[in-house]
């Protein structure tokens, strides 16, 4: 969605930093906990260890809204007038059961990075 919303020129700029989400996501929880830890002990233990999870609520609440403002794509929409006119008779789930394929390359690549940030003392 991001390569088709962005211009003809960079494509890969934005789907690169698109792919940064997860390493920033990362990061901003662990600082959320670092600075949840300072607070003493008793209030840490007690109240202080809910303060990431609700400012992640917060997140999700921005991410639905930002989500809820998102049009669909040109390259989407045209090609959705195109599948109307065809009116393709196989529904996507047999497709997929028939050649699963891209689907199983798909996740093997999309798994591989996530993987790769499990730290040695889990693997």
């Amino acid at each position: 969605m991001v390569a088709e919303h962005s211009d003809d020129r960079r494509p890969g700029l934005w789907t690169g930093l698109m792919q940064l989400g997860s390493p920033i996501g990362f990061l901003l929880s662990t600082a959320a906990v670092m600075l949840a830890t300072l607070l003493p002990d008793a209030s840490f233990e007690s109240w202080g260890w809910r303060l990431p999870f609700i400012a992640s609520a917060a997140l999700l609440a921005i991410g639905l809204y930002v989500r809820m403002r998102v049009v669909e794509s040109p390259v989407f929409e045209q090609v959705a007038a195109k599948a109307e006119v065809a009116a393709e008779a196989k529904p996507p789930v047999l497709q997929l059961l028939r050649r699963p394929r891209p689907l199983v390359l798909a996740c093997a690549v999309g798994i591989g990075p996530f993987a790769m940030t499990t730290p040695a003392s889990h693997r």
